[in-house]
Order: C-alpha cells, then sequence, then structure tokens
C-alpha cells in the first residue's frame, strides 16, 4: 500500500489504533510496530517501531521511539481489516484482465461499486472509501 493511499484512509476516519506487529508510515518511510512502549511525562503511551525489513537493536539507527499519538504515523491495514471494516458492503474481489494497456488488476464489487488496484488491498482499501464517502460529504441535502 502506498502511503498516499493509507493517508486517505486516515484522513477518511479508518481506525489508527496500533497493536504489536502492525505496519505503519512514519514520515512516510515504513515501519513496524514492536509493541512494547512506556508513559512519558505527559502521560500518553509511546511505542517502539523498527524499520521494515531491519532486524531489530542491531544499531541504533534501527530502533526509533515515535508516540502512537504522532500526527505523522499513518497506519497501514491488513487485507482482513479492511474487508472486516467494509462489512457487509463488502461483495466480491477478483483478480481480472483488465486490457492491453493496464494488464491484470485486482477489482472489488459491492453492488454497483467497482473499484480497481494493483494489489488486493488498495482494491479494498479504495472500496472503503468510496462506501465511507458519504460519512464524509459534509454538504447539506435539501428534499
Amino acid at each position: 500500500m502506498t502511503y498516499k493511499l493509507a493517508k486517505q484512509l486516515k484522513e477518511a476516519g479508518f481506525p489508527q489504533e496500533m497493536k504489536y506487529g502492525d505496519l505503519c508510515f512514519y514520515n512516510e518511510k515504513e515501519y513496524i510496530h514492536t509493541g512494547g512502549g512506556h508513559r512519558e511525562a505527559g502521560g500518553r503511551l509511546e511505542g517502539f517501531y523498527y524499520n521494515k525489513g531491519q532486524t531489530c537493536c542491531n544499531d541504533d539507527d534501527n530502533l526509533h521511539f515515535i508516540s502512537i499519538y504522532d500526527d505523522l504515523v499513518v497506519k497501514i491495514p491488513t487485507l482482513s481489516k479492511l474487508i472486516e471494516y467494509c462489512g457487509y458492503n463488502f461483495g466480491a474481489l477478483i483478480y481480472r484482465f483488465q486490457d492491453q494497456n493496464i494488464g491484470w488488476v485486482y477489482e472489488c464489487i459491492s453492488g454497483n461499486t467497482k473499484t480497481q488496484g494493483k494489489t488486493p488491498k488498495e482494491a479494498v482499501a479504495r472500496l472503503w472509501l468510496q462506501l465511507n464517502e458519504s460519512k464524509r460529504d459534509t454538504t447539506t441535502r435539501k428534499d
């Protein structure tokens, strides 16, 4: 998942709670939450994050101490969580050939709504964004 798409999810209200093993972006770089943490003087829970793909604690560059409340932390949801939060609106996820120019894509279907992505996560994330678009719409409907 790209940082841009994960940030769109966050801005649209996708849950951001972090647990051990969750992936996130911090300053647009991918990290893994390793649990642990403690409460700072301000009473906020802090968490340890490591650069994804690095071994933990082998040098100072791998260990990062980031507040889970930092606005720069953007959760990367799992495919199963994306599907769960789509709820009963999730219809199907298929892998199909689009055309000669685009090639193979993942397509997520919910009623008349179809979204696409290069990965299953992207397709379902875009579906969640579309399903929740009406919640973000601040215009008032006049009947």
